[in-house]
């Protein structure tokens, strides 16, 4: 016993040692261990497990190739490493990192430094979404990274193909113009279908801020005359291989703005796939009232966490339950199952997810400590 702490341990050897270490600081001495859960601000975690960087330092430089010299550059910028479990009105699962992302590669700092704001684009996801992602993602760093893990060559190699397909399709420069003014607020969710009407299948929107660029020959006009040329040649695909259920790519106005969908017998009831530009955002979606609905607020200050994507799983549980007819004649045609069966598979996924309500990934950083933080919140309070 060490005050109100008891410490146990099958080897002898290893007590002894930890008694000598105790013995050998100072009084009024912060306990190594317990210096190590403040600076990662897991203390008053419900439980934690520490994990000393530097003992994995020659596994992690084992190999020469460029991607295991560039993971091992950003495992020796990090200083100190935890998890921790707190248990509440939610159960939370912490990763704690403290390091020096200067140390880094600059794309990867660059990167990590960008994902510390919140994302706009959460303003403009429903609270009823089934799944929602947002963040601030430098589409330019991103891509970088990725390089920093590719022999040079090979980096080269991939410059070049981006240029002779997007960048010849675009007209611009893309690793100078288009992947820069991409980002950095990115996001998408999935939303349930009104529970009026035939419509079943849920609504996926998907949305990416644009940088206009300049006037004489605009980055986010390019960007978005791309899509329609991807859409024009499938549209003309799939009517050459199905010409009793063709497609068409039709133009509407949604608040001024130019919006292309498709039209076709193909699509289930609701299903409408529309792109377009909407407030500085290329929007992407399966449906164009989805797409009429879409819409950025300025954002509030907050100094909290940052939410990086959540899951509402009673939203999932309600939704299985209001489709359950149609979903079950979907997945019957899909996997060659009877209604009745896949009707059981439905309740059981139901079921299933009763116990959980909510999943949110969250970011929390102060100074050179950054926490990533999954919180589970139960149908049933655990703790009032």
């Amino acid at each position: 016993m060490r005050g109100e702490v008891l410490v146990y341990s099958g080897q002898e050897a290893f007590l002894r040692e930890l008694i000598e270490r105790d013995a050998a600081l100072a009084k009024d001495a912060e306990a190594p261990l317990a210096k190590r859960l403040r600076e990662l601000a897991l203390e008053k975690s419900f439980a934690a497990l520490l994990i000393r960087p530097r003992a994995f330092d020659a596994a992690v430089s084992a190999k020469d190739d460029p991607g295991s010299k560039t993971i091992a550059k950003c495992w020796k910028a990090l200083d100190n490493l935890g998890l921790g479990l707190n248990v509440g009105r939610e159960v939370e699962i912490s990763l704690a990192m403290k390091g020096k992302t200067d140390q880094m590669p600059a794309p990867i700092a660059k990167l990590l430094k960008g994902a510390t704001k919140p994302s706009e684009l959460w303003s403009a996801v429903p609270e009823d979404a089934m799944f929602a992602f947002a963040g601030r993602i430098d589409v330019s760093a991103l891509y970088g990274s990725w390089g920093e893990l590719m022999p040079k060559a090979s980096k080269e190699s991939a410059d070049a193909e981006l240029q002779r397909t997007i960048g010849a399709m675009l007209g611009k420069k893309v690793l100078e113009e288009v992947l820069p003014a991409l980002g950095p607020d990115v996001g998408c969710y999935v939303t349930a279908p009104p529970t009026e009407g035939k419509e079943w299948a849920p609504r996926v929107l998907a949305a990416v801020r644009v940088a206009r660029g300049g006037e004489d020959d605009p980055t986010d006009e390019a960007v978005l005359s791309g899509v329609e040329t991807w859409a024009r040649l499938f549209v003309l695909g799939h009517n050459k291989q199905n010409p009793n259920q063709t497609l068409a790519l039709k133009t509407t106005r949604v608040d001024r703005a130019r919006v292309r969908y498709l039209q076709g017998d193909v699509f289930p009831a609701g299903v409408q796939p529309a792109f377009g530009m909407r407030g500085g955002y290329l929007v992407l979606t399966t449906s164009l009232a989805e797409m009429r609905r879409f819409a950025v607020k300025a954002p509030e200050q907050s100094s909290g966490p940052v939410p990086l994507a959540r899951a509402s799983v009673k939203a999932i549980r309600a939704y299985l339950k209001d489709r359950r007819e149609p979903l079950a004649e979907a997945l019957a045609a899909r996997e060659k199952l009877t209604k009745e069966k896949a009707g059981e598979r439905i309740d059981a996924m139901r079921t299933n997810l009763e116990l959980i309500d909510r999943l949110e990934l969250r970011l929390q950083t102060s100074g050179d400590r950054a926490t990533l933080t999954l919180a589970v919140q139960p149908a049933k309070a655990l703790k009032k």
